[in-house]
């Protein structure tokens, strides 16, 4: 029954209208009592939850069986009386007269309204009780959220940090395999520089003038990846760039005289950046 949830959800009164068409007097209590201004007013007033039904059809039928109802029309007060719980307080059997109805209604609702602000107290009590709840959990939760992401975080800056140290041991190592190499490299190639010929043998001989880095001077293009190429740190690449016209000298598998170098030429050393 709708009323009956909407009156105990509200906590307002229900006044329950049970009638038969079959009885020839119910037209004449609807218009002589329940459609008079002091009945419709009070009812007003008093907010009552008002429903009606013949006893022919089924849900008022069983309402009946529920209030017990054996004359119509049938009026039943029905009012809370705690949480949760409705109870009728004052039954009508036969016609009545609005005066009578309005003034027994009225003496029911003076015993009713003490018992509707010690309920309705009650229930805000309740509410307000359920409100804090919900905050202290609200509050719980958000701080729980917070130390969470909070971790969370910790734990992305720790993994950054190991990640980041991991990528760095295996640059320090690549870096260090790099210079061992140019280290055995540049021992080879000192070990294994073919002889220069003969300074009275000038056919096919070029003489390259080499400037490093630090300002040194090679004369020999084969000399340079043998020397200290100091500031060029060990592991660094560097390259060979011809200084009139400047020409970067990227091709290692060509002769001298044909990368223009012959019979004389200088040549730089920079680091390639």
């Amino acid at each position: 029954m709708v009323a009956l949830e909407v009156a105990k959800r509200e906590l307002r009164c229900l006044l329950v209208l049970l009638y038969s068409a079959e009885h020839d007097d119910m037209a004449a209590f609807c218009d002589s009592t329940m459609a008079d201004d002091q009945v419709l007013d009070f009812l007003r007033e008093k907010r009552f939850v008002v429903w009606a039904g013949d006893v022919r059809e089924s849900e008022a039928f069983v309402v009946s069986n529920t209030l017990l109802a054996t004359t119509y029309p049938f009026l039943a007060l029905i009012a809370p009386q705690g949480t949760g719980r409705m109870v009728v307080v004052e039954r009508f059997e036969g016609p009545v007269g609005s005066e009578a109805l309005v003034g027994e209604l009225r003496r029911q609702m003076d015993r009713v309204d003490a018992i509707l602000q010690s309920v309705r107290l009650e229930r805000e009590r309740v509410d307000q009780s359920r409100i804090l709840r919900e905050q202290q959990e609200e509050a719980y939760n958000a701080s729980l959220r917070a130390d969470q992401e909070k971790a969370r975080k910790l734990q992305e800056e720790v993994a950054r940090m190991e990640k980041e140290k991991a990528e760095e041991g295996i640059r320090q190592k690549e870096l260090e395999n790099k210079r061992e190499n140019k280290r055995i490299r540049k021992i080879w190639l000192q070990e294994n520089m073919i002889p220069e010929p003969p300074t009275n043998e000038t056919e096919d001989i070029a003489k390259v003038g080499i400037r490093l880095p630090n300002g040194d001077r090679l004369d020999l293009y084969d000399f340079i990846e043998a020397q200290d190429l100091a500031p060029i740190d060990l592991e660094a690449d560097f390259e060979v760039i011809n200084t009139y016209p400047r020409k970067v000298l990227t091709d290692k598998t060509i002769s001298i005289k044909e990368a223009g170098l012959f019979p004389t030429s200088s040549v730089m050393v920079e680091e390639v950046d």
